[in-house]
């Protein structure tokens, strides 16, 4: 249990790392224009989603074009956003639509309008997003890997 942690932690921590920046860059431009939590907390999860997926894709698309090379890269986006979709489709909508937001808007009401309000919204929606995440993939994996008859 403790290697699958380790390399679910390898496999997202870069994509992590981007994701967190842009979340707080968000959420200061957003301050700027507004104090309202929600909004605020609407901001931040579009700049999470922004350095999440720009580092996930990106890793993806590598993937796939040293895997599959000499195939068009079309072939390699598809590929990438196919594999994007299948990992984190069901965990994103309820992230990005109610979750994310409803935890940091909520951690901003209860902590203040602050960093450390929104940092502890964006952990907690993390902890339910990475769980949903995971079992995403251990799904997509066992279904379609190929010693399954």
């Amino acid at each position: 249990m403790a290697r699958k942690i380790l390399w679910y932690v390898k496999r997202y921590a870069k994509a992590e790392i981007a994701s967190t920046l842009a979340a707080l860059a968000v959420y200061l431009l957003a301050k700027q224009f507004s104090q309202n939590e929600i909004l605020c907390a609407y901001a931040m999860t579009m700049g999470e989603n922004i350095g999440f997926y720009g580092v996930i894709v990106l890793r993806e698309f590598s993937a796939s074009a040293k895997k599959y090379h000499g195939q068009h890269k079309a072939s390699h986006a598809l590929r990438a956003a196919g594999n994007t979709v299948a990992e984190f489709g069901p965990s994103e909508v309820l992230d990005s639509l109610f979750l994310r937001p409803a935890a940091i808007a909520a951690a901003l009401f209860v902590i203040g309008n602050d960093l450390t309000g929104a940092l502890v919204g964006k952990i907690l929606a993390d902890i339910i997003f990475y769980s949903v995440a995971a079992s995403s993939r251990e799904m997509r994996e066992k279904f379609l890997s190929k010693d399954r008859i």
